[in-house]
């Protein structure tokens, strides 16, 4: 893989963890609890957890 194709990709990654993160951060409450119940039964980690929950809003 060339180094322009990996900063690339690793752009995009940092891109799409931004927008979940502002998604998350101004989700509603209850939402974000649920999210929290969920992580911490399955023991998924986090950024599975956030790409689920950003499909509810």
């Amino acid at each position: 893989m060339s180094q322009s194709t990996k900063e690339t990709l690793s752009h995009k990654i940092y891109h799409n963890q931004a927008v979940n993160y502002d998604r998350f951060r101004n989700a509603d409450p209850l939402i974000v609890k649920e999210l929290l119940a969920l992580f911490n039964s399955k023991k998924q980690n986090l950024g599975s957890v956030l790409d689920i929950g950003c499909g509810f809003w």
